[in-house]
């Protein structure tokens, strides 16, 4: 019996580095482009295309991209959509990036409009999910094993749970892109140790989380 694997050494990667969750997100993002590509009557492959070509399509994209209803997408849901793209070239080998290249400025300047539109309409704002329960909290860290830091998986539970309450202040939206360089271990004028956040997205005064 071999010893080891016999993964591919290609996907490995692909197939283990990104969730279910983005994988969806992926998936359906490209399945709008490519409905629009159809409905276009074009005959072009993003993975093939050169990004002069790309940044076209994504112009005219980004100006009349509609939902089933023919309504405008809501503005989160077009920030995913463009960043699933940009995820998806990458992850087949077009080494580019459709929200930072100078080639794709004019695409990105229709993609500006499409959201300033989207708040026209009424689809610029945001839904926020109902705050996390004192009760529920609660319950989480009573319970004997969802945060026992005794065992490998309730420390993990603990550490993912604590990051996202206390620094994200976007949900999950930026945990896989955190390093640990980004926080430090500090010490307020009473000698309370502390962790904090060195950059933060929305408020100018980076959060603190007290042990």
């Amino acid at each position: 019996m071999s010893r080891f694997g016999k993964d591919d050494p290609t996907t490995f990667r692909k197939e283990n580095f990104k969730s279910k969750k983005t994988g969806q997100q992926t998936h359906f993002a490209v399945k709008v482009l490519s409905d629009f590509i159809v409905e276009r009557g074009m005959e072009i492959d993003i993975l093939e295309a050169t990004k002069d070509e790309i940044a076209n399509l994504l112009q005219d994209f980004y100006a009349n991209i509609r939902n089933k209803s023919q309504e405008y997408y809501k503005k989160n849901t077009l920030l995913a959509i463009r960043q699933s793209i940009n995820r998806y070239l990458k992850e087949n080998d077009r080494f580019f990036d459709i929200i930072t290249d100078p080639e794709f400025t004019r695409a990105n300047d229709n993609f500006t409009s499409l959201l300033r539109k989207t708040r026209e309409e009424g689809k610029g704002t945001v839904t926020h999910h109902e705050a996390i329960s004192l009760e529920d909290l609660r319950m989480l860290y009573e319970h004997p094993l969802v945060f026992n830091t005794s065992t490998p998986q309730g420390l993990l539970n603990k550490t993912i749970f604590e990051t996202i309450l206390y620094f994200c202040r976007r949900g999950q939206e930026n945990l896989s892109q955190l390093k640990v360089d980004e926080f430090k271990v500090d010490s307020d004028q009473k000698g309370q140790m502390y962790v904090r956040k060195l950059t933060t997205e929305l408020t100018k005064k980076p959060p603190r989380y007290y042990k």
